[in-house]
C-alpha cells in the first residue's frame, strides 16, 4: 500500500489512497470469496459423507435386525439340542442299566453251568421230554 505525504488538507483523501484501498479492499474480497467456496465445498463434502454415514447406520440397522432373527433362531435350536442331549443321556443310561443287568445274566448262566452242569442236562432233557408231549 503506497501513502501519500502531500496530503494537504485533513479532510482531503488523495486519488491514489483511494485507489490503493480499493486495490487492497479488492485483495481481500477476493481471498475472501476463495476461502469462503473452500469452506462451501467442505460442508458441501461433509453433508455428503453424512448422508453416505445415514444410509450405511440404515444398513447396519437391518443387518441388526437380520442378526437378532438370526440369534433366535440359534437360541431355538440350541434349545431343542440341550432338550435332545437330555433324551440321550437318558436312553444311554438305559442301555447302561441293560447292559448291566446283560453282563449280570452271563455272570449267573456261566456261574450256573459251571458248577451245576447236569442239572442243565436234566433240563434239556426235560423240555425236550415236553416236545414229545405235545
Amino acid at each position: 500500500m503506497v501513502v501519500c505525504t502531500n496530503v494537504t488538507a485533513p479532510g482531503h483523501i488523495s486519488v491514489d489512497i483511494l485507489l490503493d484501498i480499493t486495490s487492497s479492499l479488492a485483495k481481500l474480497d477476493a481471498k475472501f470469496d476463495a476461502k469462503f467456496g473452500a469452506v462451501e465445498a467442505s460442508i458441501a463434502e461433509l453433508k455428503s459423507v453424512v448422508t453416505a454415514l445415514k444410509v450405511d447406520v440404515s444398513g447396519l440397522k437391518v443387518d441388526v435386525a437380520v442378526l437378532k432373527v438370526d440369534v433366535g433362531a440359534l437360541k431355538a435350536d440350541v434349545s431343542g439340542l440341550k432338550k435332545g442331549a437330555k433324551a440321550m443321556e437318558a436312553d444311554v443310561r438305559k442301555l447302561l442299566d441293560w447292559k448291566q443287568r446283560l453282563w449280570g445274566m452271563v455272570l449267573l448262566i456261566s456261574v450256573v453251568t459251571a458248577v451245576a452242569p447236569s442239572v442243565w442236562r436234566e433240563l434239556v432233557q426235560l423240555v425236550s421230554g415236553l416236545d414229545g408231549i405235545r
